[in-house]
């Protein structure tokens, strides 16, 4: 038994001994997404199964992107991970290798994919050099677009927040405002992945939109303008882009006109005290043809009847209601079944 041990322990040690001074030589580029150099990157090799003196080594790009390892172990697996302080503002950058159809994400870190940059060294005193450049671009896409109202008119100095689907760190939520022609430009969204936009102005926002963005380096332009016409607050007020008016929601019950009126005039919402009841061409300007319920949801009087400030006579006012075709009809100011009340304002 103790002869079989000194053979064994006599064995590792020739091999230890016939590894020591072994050398491979191996050669590569980095090169950015058009293909040009990139100097002064750093690129670590990192040998997959350890071998003592032999797992890690790293070497710097020249000014033609071109790095070399003259002491990695023959035969064996490295890992290559490139790195350069000027990306340190990048959440996340991909490596694209064709021969071996790799794309791949690293970060400062490390690599963040599953798949990563794996080469083999030469055999003994062969200097290999790669057969295509590692191509490192940042992994971000850009997206432009044109926020208007439904008359067509730009919207000018809007806040566009896009947020990730499903997030990813770094990658989660990005802010940009609309100039004066309307147009908005994300620059760092995350390449291939779904992002939902919403407009947002003081205390209001739009109805959301959602994109698709595109690979590495790439811009997508959405395929039209981005129309707006109502924008909403937490406290469920109303802006109507195309007419100025500020709007209140119908409450959950139904109402008579005098207690709509009174609703109205001692309204406080929004910090606003000029609240009153609409007229019916301000009312019939909320009448859509082409919604399922002929009026935006948000308002809620789908099939009811809606309090005007009109008067008809001593007993009766106007009524509005979002049918198919929109139907006006003076009503008695004590029925309250099926009646609502919005309250409306101009925005200043």
């Amino acid at each position: 038994m103790k002869v079989l041990k000194f053979w064994f322990i006599l064995a590792l040690a020739s091999l230890f001994v016939m590894g020591c001074g072994k050398k491979s030589g191996l050669e590569g580029k980095v090169v950015d997404g058009r293909g040009q150099p990139l100097a002064n990157v750093k690129v670590v090799a990192s040998q997959l199964q350890p071998i003592q003196g032999y797992e890690q080594f790293e070497a710097t790009t020249g000014s033609d992107g071109t790095f070399r390892f003259g002491k990695l172990f023959p035969t064996s697996e490295y890992a290559l991970l490139p790195w350069s302080d000027a990306w340190a503002n990048m959440q996340m950058m991909t490596v694209q290798y064709d021969p071996t159809n790799l794309r791949a994400q690293f970060d400062k870190g490390g690599w963040t994919t599953d798949r990563n940059m794996t080469v083999q060294s030469g055999s003994e005193g062969e200097a290999l050099i790669l057969p295509a450049p590692m191509m490192v671009k940042p992994a971000i896409t850009t997206v432009e677009g044109k926020v208007v109202d439904d008359k067509g008119q730009p919207l000018v100095n809007l806040k566009i927040v896009a947020k990730q689907v499903q997030p990813m760190k770094g990658y989660e939520q990005f802010e940009t405002t609309t100039g004066a022609d309307g147009i908005f430009r994300f620059e760092k969204l995350f390449p291939a992945s779904q992002y939902v936009l919403a407009a947002q102005t003081d205390d209001f926002f739009s109805e959301e939109t959602t994109l698709q963005t595109s690979l590495e380096e790439q811009t997508v332009n959405l395929p039209s303008q981005w129309a707006v016409r109502f924008m909403f607050s937490k406290g469920e007020l109303i802006v109507d882009f195309r007419t100025g008016l500020m709007w209140v929601p119908a409450p959950d019950r139904d109402i008579t006109w005098d207690q709509a009126n009174n609703f109205a005039k001692n309204l406080r919402a929004g910090g606003f005290s000029d609240w009153r009841l609409p007229s019916r061409q301000e009312l019939g300007s909320l009448y859509n043809p082409s919604s399922n319920n002929k009026v935006h949801p948000s308002f809620h009087v789908k099939d009811k009847w809606v309090w005007t400030a009109e008067l008809s006579g001593s007993s009766y006012a106007w009524t509005y209601c979002f049918t198919s075709s929109g139907i006006e009809s003076p009503q008695m100011r004590s029925h309250y079944g099926d009646y609502k009340v919005l309250a409306v304002r101009f925005r200043k």
